[in-house]
């Protein structure tokens, strides 16, 4: 018994020796009198209990990490994986069953025969980034791979490889040697060549499945037949199991920094270290624990992969682990560590990415008797409290839960530990309030005067006085008094959210209806119209800088500080405008729970806002991906977060309990996710290949439609689900512009012309990733587009235009010609003619030679072409262009009121301005012809001695003034003759205005105005 006791309480107990230490009892119960049946059971109570205890701790480890799988559905081109690796640029490549893929952690890009021809055989077992950048891919029967710059070159036996069907392991040694294992015996590539080794070079197999190198540069190899020290071709030393190992057929290798070397032969996990071998066994089933992958994390974790799933070593165990379903993992063909310190699986069922939660979260599985956490908080004893609805409240101790219930206790709400180390426990429905001792339970109901329903909230003040907060408003507890408070001073019976107690003393209430505060008695009710955001107020904590920090339902954080109110809303940053609790650690950062997970929130940040140093919070986030046990925080009860004596916080959720250690988070400012461009598409195509977006020369795209898209990711792997991105099109957006989640930004119409897109990553953690990725471009013209075309274009309309300007010049100088010619012939041959016909029309007159009728017609014939040759002249004088200047119109205007105004003094006023201006013949026929027309009236009718005839000009008028001292007439009587008829036709001809004013025996004036052509 003493043996099987022992055996109990070492640290390295396992289900295995719990079986035989259950037998050795029951056999020792039979044999020994000493030993009575009560002890037996005691004993058995006790090593189930250490079970239970064993279980929850290896639960609880695995709990802290969170895998998840990826598979065909997921874009992989096979779910069997069996090689990963992450290349410079941080790419994670997959090597599958069927082709290999590109990994940015949200989408892959599948590589396999149809769009890579040179893969003859899409069996990819290994990957090896040489120091150029390359990566190497070994093909099951199609030799080696080397992808450069994005073109891939297939090497073969035919170019020196010892064999095409390739094994997997892979090297690049110090000396820049890559070596690649073949069934055919390892080979070395360098400088462009190949060199082979296999039992020529003192190996008893040319099969090699695992390759290391250690510090002091000696290759090892994991061979069918042992383990190989080997250099420069030589076996220094040979490995087997009379050497410790547990078979001589080795399939997997790691090298410490210190140089020890880790062996997977068989079931057994062997170390070798300064020549001697040391072997942990896995497990008794090698069949199903054959090891394939040794790997060490950054954290000193030594990961085994096997036939049987996945395991970490703890010296001096192999313990097996599960994934987040609680199953243990498929057969794992590579480990692979990326810079971020994810562990990457390729197993037979896929592609897993696990990694270490900052959350640790307890479920049932844990021993919790119920995940609906209502409650937490930790006793002065270090113990931790969780109520539960459904399970009554639990206590953890020692890694242990109990749970402690009776009746009407299960469904349980809020919590409170009182000075007296006693914890007490409200209760939903009318299940009443529960006060747990350190030896009873005792209960208070309807019968003590709690009639309040669900009890959701408990607190004892500092004069020890407990306060309850229920479903139908405020309850005090004092001795064993119970009574309901506040509504003598206006506080309605509803829900009490939560209770809090300040530095002061003054106990604040958040209800539905507003926030309360009791000093001394005295009750006084904040709403909105004091300041609040919200009147629904579910958190309230109280810190020791006099602030009072107020979580609301949809109104976001406040704080009351120096009776002022503050509101912090997701406008202004916040992750959500619904806060369920508030606690805070010990570094400055307020914790809040949501429906959307758990946030936190520096006190600088806000108090930066406040003074206007920054715009928005930085908020950071956590949720599944985590560690929570759910994203749905507690609400319905307080406190539903607690932070205890060694600074971790506790969580209520509705799926466990979760804890975390703020200061194990990575503080501020990590480097940000690397942005990649990934390719451009003009017009929907792919333009162009994803190597030249690197390339220092602009991108040059041909011409289109001008509709371009933008394919960009960031490389982060962890939680890449919550990277955002922004980017900006510098020659078109003036701003950046949020993208949110979403990889591609997509632009229409964009004219020819050199731009530059730049965009930035960030997760929940880091800053923005300036400068980010940028890439820049010059979309090209189409022909009708380039400058020459259109200079072209340009100088055809100036020629055309001149062209046409020349012909019109032309046509203006042919039609001038024609104006001389006319006037010319009419003045010589009409006018010549029709002076010859007056003049012997005047000498018939003279001589008397004809008759009394035929005198008559001679008078009518000098009389007519003595006027049809002053019209004739006059006709000539307008057609000829030297006449076209307003000049030539006023001297022609002079002499004509001479010739037509015999005997009466004229006066003529002209402006001396502007006499060079060229007016079209029209204009200047049409003002001669009214200016004639006045003339005549004045000749015919006036009787006048003089008349003043002035030409001025008033901006952009022409007028035209004739004044006389004749008789006048009265303008209000209408006049049958022709004379002013024609002169206000002909004022209307011009668009002019003719204003004539005269009056009996005061002569006449004659205005008239028009505008100059």
């Amino acid at each position: 018994m003493q043996i099987a006791i022992q055996l109990a309480t070492t640290s390295h107990f396992t289900s295995r020796d719990a079986t035989i230490i259950l037998g050795q009892v029951f056999r020792e119960a039979k044999t020994c009198p000493l030993l009575s049946y009560g002890q037996t059971s005691r004993f058995v109570g006790f090593l189930l209990i250490y079970l239970l205890a064993q279980a929850t701790n290896g639960a609880t480890v695995v709990s802290q990490y969170g895998s998840r799988l990826w598979r065909m559905d997921d874009g992989l081109p096979h779910s069997c994986v069996q090689a990963v690796l992450q290349t410079r640029d941080g790419y994670l490549w997959v090597g599958t069953q069927f082709g290999l893929a590109r990994f940015d952690g949200v989408r892959f890009v599948g590589f396999n025969k149809n769009n890579v021809p040179e893969m003859l055989n899409a069996n990819i077992l290994g990957l090896q980034e040489g120091q150029d950048g390359s990566l190497w891919i070994a093909t099951g029967r199609g030799g080696m791979l080397r992808l450069k710059d994005g073109k891939f070159t297939r090497y073969g036996k035919a170019d020196g490889l010892a064999n095409d069907s390739c094994l997997g392991p892979t090297l690049e040694t110090r000396d820049g040697s890559l070596w690649f294992a073949t069934l055919g015996g390892l080979s070395r590539y360098r400088d462009g060549k190949f060199v082979n080794f296999g039992t020529n070079s003192g190996l008893a197999s040319d099969v090699v499945r695992g390759m290391v190198e250690d510090q002091e540069g000696q290759l090892w190899l994991a061979t069918p037949t042992g383990v190989y020290c080997w250099k420069d071709g030589v076996v220094i030393r040979r490995f087997l199991m009379a050497d410790g190992l547990r078979i001589n057929d080795a399939r997997a290798l790691f090298c410490d920094p210190d140089g020890t070397i880790w062996v997977g032969a068989g079931n057994g996990l062997s170390r070798i270290q300064k020549g001697q071998v040391t072997t942990f066994v896995m497990t008794d089933s090698p069949a199903n624990n054959i090891i394939t992958h040794i790997q060490r994390d950054r954290r000193g974790n030594l990961w085994v992969g096997s036939y049987g799933g996945l395991s970490q070593f703890v010296d001096p165990k192999i313990i097996g682990q599960l994934d987040g379903q609680g199953q243990a993992f498929d057969l794992v063909n590579a480990i692979f560590e990326d810079r971020e310190g994810n562990l990457w699986i390729g197993s037979r069922d896929g592609l897993i990415r696990l990694n270490s939660h900052p959350f640790t979260s307890y479920t049932q599985q844990n021993g919790l008797s119920c995940n609906n956490v209502t409650s937490v908080l930790e006793g002065k004893d270090g113990v931790i409290w969780a109520a539960t609805w459904g399970g009554g409240v639990n206590r953890l101790k020692d890694g242990v839960f109990t749970a402690l219930t009776c009746d009407g206790s299960s469904l349980a709400l809020g919590l409170c530990e009182d000075s007296a180390q006693r914890v007490w426990a409200g209760s939903d429905w009318d299940g009443g309030l529960f006060r747990f001792d350190q030896q009873s339970v005792h209960r208070y109901t309807d019968a003590d005067g709690l009639t309040g329903g669900a009890v959701r909230v408990v607190h004892q003040d500092r004069s020890g006085a407990y306060w309850l907060g229920t479903t139908r408003g405020l309850y005090r507890m004092e001795g064993q008094t119970i009574r309901p408070f506040g509504t003598e001073h206006g506080m309605p019976q509803e829900v009490i959210r939560a209770i809090c107690e300040d530095d002061q003393g003054d106990l604040w209430i958040g209800t539905n209806d507003g926030l309360w505060r009791l000093r001394q008695d005295t009750l006084v009710r904040f709403t909105t119209a004091d300041g609040l955001s919200n009147t629904t107020t579910g958190a309230l904590y109280a810190d020791h800088h006099g602030n009072l920090w107020i979580g609301t339902s949809g109104g976001g954080l406040d704080r009351l500080r120096d009776g002022r109110f503050t509101a912090y809303t997701s406008q202004r940053g916040l992750f959500n405008d619904s806060i369920y609790e508030i606690v805070e650690d010990e570094n400055g950062w307020l914790w809040m729970t949501c429906i959307r997970g758990i946030f936190r929130v520096h006190r600088n940040d806000l108090d930066r806002l406040d003074n206007g140093s920054i715009n928005a919070i930085h908020c950071i986030a956590y949720g599944n991906p985590d560690g929570l046990a759910s994203e749905v925080c507690s609400m319905v009860a307080k406190p539903s977060a607690w932070k205890s004596k060694d600074g971790r916080l506790w969580f209520a959720t509705v799926k466990g309990l979760s804890v975390i250690d703020p200061n194990s988070l990575k503080e501020e400012n990590p480097v940000p996710p690397p942005v990649t461009l990934e390719r451009i598409l003009t017009d929907k195509q792919a333009f162009p290949p994803a190597e030249t977006l690197s390339v220092a020369a602009p991108v040059r795209i041909p011409p289109g439609r001008g509709e371009l898209e933008f394919q960009y990711t960031a490389l982060a792997f962890r939680t890449p689900e919550r990277t955002r991105f922004k980017y900006q099109l510098e020659g078109v957006d003036t701003d950046w512009v949020e993208a949110g989640a979403r990889r591609s930004a997509h632009y229409s119409n964009v004219y020819p012309g050199k731009y530059r897109f730049r965009v930035l990553a960030r997760n929940s953690e880091s800053t923005w990733s300036e400068p980010g990725g940028f890439v820049e471009f010059v979309v090209l013209p189409h022909v009708w587009q380039t400058w020459w075309f259109k200079l072209a274009i340009v100088a055809t309309v100036m020629l055309g235009a001149l062209g046409i300007h020349r012909v019109r010049l032309a046509r203006f100088r042919q039609l001038e010609n024609l104006r001389l010619r006319l006037a010319a012939d009419l003045h010589d041959e009409v006018g010549s003619n029709l002076s010859t016909i007056s003049l012997l029309a005047r000498k018939l007159q003279k001589g008397g030679s004809a008759g009394t009728e035929a005198a008559d017609d001679v008078a009518a014939i000098s009389r007519i072409s003595g006027q049809t040759s002053s019209s004739i002249r006059e006709i000539a004088w307008f057609i000829n262009p030297e006449n076209d200047t307003l000049q030539d119109l006023i001297l022609r205007m002079k002499e004509t009121a001479n010739a037509m105004l015999p005997g009466i003094e004229c006066r003529f006023q002209s402006a001396q301005a502007h006499l060079t201006r060229t007016l079209p013949p029209q204009f200047r026929q049409d003002i001669f012809l009214l200016y004639k027309e006045m003339l005549a009236n004045i000749a015919k009718h006036s009787r006048a001695s003089r008349v003043e005839i002035e030409i001025s000009r008033l901006d952009s008028l022409w007028q035209l003034r004739v004044r006389d001292n004749g008789v006048g007439f009265d303008t209000r009587t209408t006049y049958t003759g022709n004379g002013l008829k024609n002169i206000r036709l002909r004022a209307f001809r011009l668009n002019g205005s003719l204003n004539i004013e005269s009056k009996p025996g005061n002569g006449t004036i004659a205005t008239f105005t028009v505008p100059i052509p």
